[in-house]
Order: structure tokens, then sequence, then C-alpha cells
């Protein structure tokens, strides 16, 4: 079975991806912050990282390259960015 690593600041983002992950029969491991992603990588071995590129800590194109230093994974940069522009301009 494949492992998806979630990072995102977000609790319900992570809790949305988690439940899809899921249903699509994929094992999830998330973290929040950089030190719950140190945590994450040291006892995991992901397939795969969803990763926000807005996160207040790091951006997420610079956590990616830290991600990658540690393990060569595929990474995905997501944002709730564009959803939120769609919102306040959908009537």
């Amino acid at each position: 079975m494949l492992t998806v690593l979630i990072v995102d600041d977000n609790v319900s983002f992570r809790a949305q991806a988690e439940r899809l992950c899921a249903s699509e029969g994929f094992t999830t491991v998330s973290a929040g912050s950089l030190s719950e992603l140190a945590n994450v990588l040291m006892t995991s071995t992901p397939d795969l990282a969803l990763v926000d590129i807005e996160l207040p800590q790091i951006p997420g194109h610079r956590l990616g390259s830290l991600i990658r230093s540690r393990q060569n994974i595929p990474i995905v940069l997501v944002s709730a960015l564009l959803m939120i522009v769609v919102s306040a301009l959908t009537p």
C-alpha cells in the first residue's frame, strides 16, 4: 500500500486530505508543523508528499527541497488560495 505524506498547517485540510487518500486506498501520515514533519520523516517512508505552498514557518517549495534532501519522493504543492479566490468570485 502506498503512503501519502500530507503537510499542512490547516487541521481541516489535513483531515479532508486524509479521508480522500484513505478512500482511494492510500495510507497517510501527516504533519502540521516543521517539528511534526521531522518526526514523521524519521519514523516513516512515504511514497508521495502533498505539501501546502503557504506554510507560515517555511514556504512550501523550500519545504519540498528539505523533504527531498531526506527522502527522494515526488512532491505535489497544494494551496487553498485558488479556492478562496474562486469562492469570493462565485455568486
